[in-house]
């Protein structure tokens, strides 16, 4: 919530996984976004591949693409 784009990428991961908290891949797909607009390249592919496969938000392949090749740019 700080803006710390590591720390929102490690709860989508954990919000994706569902080990140490329940599975809520919207919830997860929110926490990627915040990273991935901060930056971070992880949770842009990450947020890329829910798009693609329309986990936690609307399949969109255009959004897809656009953040796969934000990620691919760095």
């Amino acid at each position: 919530e700080n803006g710390n784009q590591w720390a929102a990428y490690r709860l989508g991961k954990e919000y994706l996984e569902g080990n140490t908290v329940n599975k809520v891949t919207i919830r997860a797909a929110d926490w990627f976004t915040k990273s991935a607009e901060a930056g971070n390249q992880y949770a842009q592919y990450m947020l890329g591949k829910l798009y693609l496969t329309g986990q936690g938000v609307t399949h969109d392949q255009t959004q897809a693409i656009d953040w796969f090749s934000r990620s691919a740019a760095q």
